[in-house]
Order: structure tokens, then C-alpha cells, then sequence
């Protein structure tokens, strides 16, 4: 438990190790280069090298899998925990 009395570990999916590129879209096209450190079927930590300013929500490339919609959960110093907000295949409404 932590000091708040919540569980340490609240993650609904267990998440595996995993060093792959990754990219953040912002909703202004800019794109973040990051790496994932684990991930998991509902969510990853990504971590940067450097201190980063990011919005709450955004869209984000794991290895070549699809473009997600994502959100922030936690952050710290170089790395962020993000949930997958839903699954967003670019070109596949048309």
C-alpha cells in the first residue's frame, strides 16, 4: 500500500518489458520521438531524454503498430504513463 492507502500497483493488464521506438503526435502534427520502457494491452510508460511538456491527451506509434489515441495517467521526471484511450487506424474510415 502506498502512503495515500492506495495499492501500489493499480494497473488492470499485466505489462511486459519492451525497448521499442515510439512517437507521440500531438494534435498540432508536431511528433515527439520517444522509446517505450514496458507495455501492455491497455496502456505503456514511455520515456524520454529529457523533461517533457505534453498534453493530456494525444496520439501515439508504438514500434510499426497503429496510431493510438492515448491519455496520461502519471508522469515522472523522463517518463510518462499513458492508457489507450481507443484504437485510431489512420485512412481505414475512409
Amino acid at each position: 500500500m502506498s502512503l495515500l492507502n492506495l495499492p501500489s500497483n493499480r494497473r488492470s493488464q499485466p505489462r511486459t518489458s519492451a525497448s521499442m521506438d515510439a512517437r507521440i503526435i500531438l494534435p498540432n502534427g508536431a511528433v515527439i520521438p520517444c522509446r517505450t520502457v514496458d507495455v501492455s494491452q491497455c496502456g505503456a510508460r514511455l520515456e524520454f531524454g529529457k523533461r517533457m511538456a505534453l498534453p493530456s491527451a494525444f496520439s501515439v506509434e508504438i514500434g510499426e503498430g497503429p496510431r493510438r489515441r492515448a491519455r496520461v495517467v502519471w508522469f515522472g521526471t523522463t517518463t510518462v504513463g499513458i492508457k489507450y484511450a481507443s484504437l485510431l487506424i489512420i485512412g481505414e474510415a475512409d
